[in-house]
């Protein structure tokens, strides 16, 4: 009898860990997105965007441009990317502190701000170029959203990248955000 309890024990336990590979596998196949290549028309920047994201109109100034990237589905995520030639030289530690002085700014002047994660500068190399991230929440009246702010400098201009969108679905696309930023080229 004994002999039996185990067999039948191993047996559903094999099926459970049968069941959970084949759901991660249909899980990893469903999630996994197909990508494509936006190029910014003056060669600021190249990047893979997910093939059923809505890419915006560019909006181009003299010394600039800022590009919208729609999820185009229910989960409302955007990623603005905006480029600007830089006109003065500062160093990799300076840059920094500016940046951390500036995410603080913005957490303390933003009214319902939260701080998730203080800026840090070693997460994130984007084409060779250290960036530093931020992730603070903002809340207005019973909606919450959920951002991460991406600076970096190139030798040729300054690039801050924004990830919004509702603290459930951020989680979600983080590593997405996370292929699209190590697929991006600048100048």
């Amino acid at each position: 009898m004994a002999v039996r309890k185990v067999s039948v024990i191993a047996s559903i336990t094999l099926l459970t860990l049968i069941g959970i590979s084949i759901d991660r596998q249909l899980f990893a196949q469903t999630t996994t997105p197909q990508f494509k290549e936006y190029k910014d028309q003056y060669g600021r920047f190249s990047i893979q965007v997910p093939k059923d994201w809505k890419i915006g109109s560019p909006d181009i100034k003299q010394d600039s441009i800022v590009i919208l990237f729609d999820s185009n589905n229910a989960d409302d995520v955007q990623l603005i990317i905006a480029a600007s030639d830089r006109h003065t030289t500062i160093s990799g530690a300076d840059y920094e502190q500016v940046i951390k002085e500036s995410n603080a700014d913005t957490v303390a002047l933003t009214p319902g701000a939260r701080l998730i994660q203080s800026t840090d500068c070693t997460k994130y190399v984007i084409d060779g170029n250290k960036a530093c991230n931020m992730i603070y929440t903002t809340t207005t009246g019973t909606y919450t959203q959920e951002e991460m702010n991406i600076d970096f400098q190139t030798g040729k201009q300054g690039v801050l990248i924004t990830l919004t969108s509702s603290p459930d679905n951020f989680r979600k696309y983080v590593p997405v955000v996370e292929q699209m930023l190590n697929s991006m080229k600048v100048s």
